[in-house]
């Protein structure tokens, strides 16, 4: 049942991946308040569950490396990875910013952004479906929960991504992002071997979530919204909590 439940919760999210354009709520001339919940979550994610993982992770390494000839400068590399990877996101928003769907763009540039899209979402898709697959002490209630989190985070995702490459994204990206999710997931229910490279991955993917909810927060034209965005950030903390506290 407990298998059920989480192929279930991919399932779900699989959905956002899939119908994301058909939330024309999100498709307002001002800044959806939705999306300032769903960049709340995503920091929830990164500050609440997912550093605190990553400085587990460093503590492990660095143990490793008392024992070999790593350079101290190096000891931090998890945080690196991190750094890594915001400025890998930031030049991605960059670069969707200059480029988009249109005929002016070269196709050689729009290849180019469209392989980014797989190379960086897609594995991040793949390491959501590993994460509600290798849920430690798993039940149906955390499973719920993570699939409510990890939704409204995806929503804006997914959104963002859409909104500035709707063509590549109805044609291709959609479908990409929902295998990867079936593909980490069955990873996830198979093997434990890839958690050390899933937690690098995650640091790197962390950055980018930063620099992305940031970005989305920022004024840019629009005036954005503090009140959904504090109510996605004590929501979704208020969720990982309780998945953590169940885990334990």
């Amino acid at each position: 049942m407990i298998l059920i439940s989480s192929f279930l919760a991919v399932c779900a999210l699989s959905v956002v991946h899939i119908t994301i354009g058909r939330w024309h709520w999100l498709d307002r001339s001002e800044h959806s308040p939705w999306l300032s919940v769903s960049a709340g979550t995503a920091l929830a994610y990164v500050f609440v569950y997912l550093l605190p993982k990553l400085g587990a992770t460093q503590e492990k390494l660095n143990a490793i490396m008392l024992t070999s000839d790593w350079d101290p400068l190096l000891r931090n590399q998890i945080y690196l990875i991190a750094l890594l990877g915001l400025v890998s996101f930031f030049w991605l928003g960059w670069l969707d910013e200059r480029v988009g769907d249109t005929h002016e763009s070269t196709e050689q540039l729009r290849k180019s952004r469209l392989l980014l899209h797989i190379g960086g979402y897609g594995v991040y898709s793949l390491q959501i479906g590993f994460l509600v697959a290798g849920m430690p002490r798993p039940d149906h209630l955390s499973h719920f929960l993570a699939t409510v989190v990890l939704g409204v985070h995806l929503m804006g995702v997914d959104h963002g991504i859409r909104e500035k490459a709707p063509g590549s994204y109805d044609a291709l990206l959609r479908w990409v992002f929902s295998g990867a999710l079936f593909l980490g997931w069955g990873l996830g229910t198979s093997t434990r071997m890839l958690d050390t490279f899933v937690m690098l991955w995650s640091a790197f993917i962390g950055g980018g979530i930063v620099i992305t909810a940031l970005r989305d927060e920022l004024p840019r034209g629009h005036i954005t919204r503090f009140a959904p965005f504090f109510l996605g950030v004590i929501g979704a903390s208020a969720a990982i909590l309780t998945v953590q506290s169940l885990q334990n």
